[in-house]
């Protein structure tokens, strides 16, 4: 997990170290009364330290809504950033229209899941073009965005169908330090029926309780000469 800092090379080293020290501080250390091989939790105050040392707007934002929670919710959220149902919860969400509101959320809605897609292209729906579509999933603890996946791709297209594919690109946002995600190469081509596919595989690392459990995804999208047509997440 990548450690952003603007202050050149030496700066950016020490933040990584203090980073690692950090997590592995709460993820890892003991207390005389544990268990040699038993972690202490990740507290409030480690969590938010580590998010300071992200260096982002975006981190910045997740920790002030983090210490407005409720002390009890605090912990809560830190419960869910390791717990392995979370992770492999949301799967198969594929648009903001699915009939089934369950699917997106979980523990009483304290943790939910939001989808979001679209397309860009001619401006003539009806011509021919450059057409770039996405995938946004986003997995929220108490309304604040922990981690968000993207997949998008880029095509050419007819009227009628997809003749060309460009490019397709995997991101992310993750602001969980008991998760390592990394993904493999995306994939993309032209289906027999004239649509551009693409997908992305995503493993997730969890550690919590001195265990390490994977947890993989597959990430994929279908458009075509109108822009998205299909899209969904599931556990692989």
């Amino acid at each position: 997990m990548s450690i952003k800092n603007i202050a050149g090379p030496r700066g950016r080293s020490k933040a990584a170290l203090i980073a690692a020290a950090l997590v592995a501080g709460a993820m890892t250390s003991v207390t005389p009364a544990a268990a040699a091989d038993e972690p202490a939790p990740l507290t409030p105050q480690t969590y938010i330290a580590w998010l300071r040392l992200q260096n982002s707007a975006e981190s910045n934002e997740v920790a002030r809504q983090f210490r407005l929670l409720p002390a009890t919710d605090q912990q809560k959220f830190l419960g869910y950033l390791v717990d392995e149902k979370v992770a492999k919860a949301g799967e198969d969400i594929r648009a903001d229209t699915d009939p089934d509101p369950e699917a997106r959320s979980l523990v009483n809605g304290d943790v939910t899941f939001e989808v979001e897609t679209g397309a860009t292209g001619p401006t003539d729906r009806g011509s021919a073009g450059d057409w770039r579509c996405y995938y946004d999933f986003k997995q929220k603890i108490f309304g604040i965005t922990v981690t968000k996946l993207k997949l998008e791709q880029w095509y050419r297209s007819s009227s009628t169908k997809v003749t060309k594919v460009y490019n397709a690109a995997a991101s992310k946002r993750n602001y969980n330090p008991g998760v390592s995600i990394s993904n493999e190469p995306e994939e993309q081509w032209i289906s027999a029926a004239g649509n551009a596919l693409a997908y992305v595989t995503w493993h997730g690392d969890i550690t919590a309780s001195g265990l390490t459990v994977q947890v993989d995804k597959r990430q994929h999208i279908r458009c075509d000469e109108t822009g998205g047509r299909y899209q969904y997440m599931k556990n692989i």
